[in-house]
């Protein structure tokens, strides 16, 4: 009988590389904010952060309590004092390999990576000798979890976005109907300037939204079109606001349809459709149910009243064509999901529940609330209204 390969064990160190305010991993495990890259190395339950000397002081300040603060400076002068003098034409040592040096005396030759590590990085360090294991996101388990201060950082950030959204109601109840337009203080409503203003009051707010959808009538069929030109009455106008604070760098999350004017017969029925869709999943929300579960149960309420997803006359999909939610936190779209491959929900996840019903012709109806996954049930944490019409 051949012998067995033994299999290598999982390394106890990591190595991350990233800019943290773009990086959520690289946050999460150094609590430090910098706008250009940094190392976060975990030794056991050791922590380091090498930085720059432009960062060093900032770093000792902010960062986690605990965490290691490396001058990579420092730790470069003595690379270099401790080695022969580079060939001319050859570089001397680099960030890598203060990493490499700082895992070496640590005794440490095999670590973890986060999947999304830069290809450059990862072959670097392949290149001195070190193995990487490649991990699927989340890298931190914990992440997905939020504790009491992630909940109410999230919750503050869907206070603003609810605030911003109510500005957008202000301008459509303000906006006078004329004809085929809406004019307000004697132009025409946009969806540039109704996003102008949600925009705006965020940054005002201290949060940037990037990508805020304000798309009326045919437009909202595609879900992810930002809506562009004048907005007119009557029509469903789907507003979709995802700020992120640029103090927390959480994100707030939430969705609303809405007709200045009078729906038709038809958009009424999507409107109610989508409320009884939302109910349905969230009422199968909660600790360790599987994602799966909440959106087969907007799935099932939709084919109930008629909406099953199919293909239309000019072979898009029509319906409900998307996943009903996703979760929430230093990411926009993060673990779990709430979608036909979602596993089970962790205890104190945060989670978006998104049903929407899209019809070429009739209009667009997507309503999204947020949702903190607890061991009783979802417990909502947004609370906006949601109203069908603005008069």
């Amino acid at each position: 009988m051949p012998a067995r390969r033994a299999v290598p064990s999982r390394p106890d160190a990591f190595v991350l590389y990233g800019t943290p305010e773009r990086d959520a991993d690289v946050y999460h495990a150094s609590g430090f904010l910098a706008p250009d890259p940094i190392v976060v190395l975990g030794i056991g339950n050791r922590r380091a952060l090498v930085v720059n000397d432009l960062e060093l002081n900032r770093a000792r300040r902010d960062a986690r309590p605990g965490m290691r603060v490396i001058s990579l400076s420092a730790e470069l002068r003595r690379l270099r004092a401790s080695r022969p003098k580079p060939r001319p034409g050859r570089s001397g040592p680099g960030p890598l390999d203060v990493v490499v040096d700082l895992l070496a005396r640590a005794r440490r030759r095999s670590v973890r990576i986060p999947s999304a590590t830069p290809v450059g990085f990862a072959d670097g360090l392949r290149r001195r000798g070190v193995r990487t294991v490649v991990e699927p996101d989340p890298f931190f388990a914990a992440r997905v979890s939020k504790s009491e201060e992630e909940v109410r950082r999230i919750a503050e950030a869907l206070r603003a976005t609810e605030d911003a959204i109510r500005v957008a109601f202000d301008a459509l109840r303000r906006a006078r109907i004329r004809g085929r337009s809406l004019v307000l203080d004697g132009a025409p409503l946009t969806a540039e300037g109704l996003r102008a203003r949600i925009d705006g009051f965020l940054y005002e707010r201290g949060y940037l939204a990037l990508g805020t959808i304000v798309a009326g009538g045919e437009q909202g069929v595609d879900p992810h079109d930002r809506g562009a030109g004048p907005l007119r009455p009557h029509e469903t106008i789907v507003i979709d606001v995802f700020p992120r604070s640029r103090a927390s760098l959480y994100y707030g999350d939430l969705t609303r349809t809405v007709v200045k004017g009078k729906p038709s017969d038809a958009v009424k029925k999507l409107f109610d459709a989508v409320s009884a869709a939302q109910r349905a999943a969230l009422a199968e929300v909660a600790t360790g149910a599987g994602g799966d579960r909440a959106h087969a149960a907007a799935v099932a309420e939709f084919e109930a009243r008629g909406y099953a997803t199919k293909r239309g006359r000019d072979g898009r999909p029509v319906g409900f064509i998307h996943g009903t939610g996703h979760g929430l936190g230093l990411e926009l779209h993060e673990e779990p999901r709430l979608s036909p491959s979602g596993g089970p929900l962790p205890d104190r996840s945060v989670v978006t529940v998104e049903p929407g019903l899209y019809y070429p012709g009739v209009g667009a109806v997507r309503t999204e609330d947020v949702a903190l996954v607890t061991r009783s049930g979802a417990r909502l944490l947004s609370r906006l209204e949601n109203p069908v019409t603005i008069d």
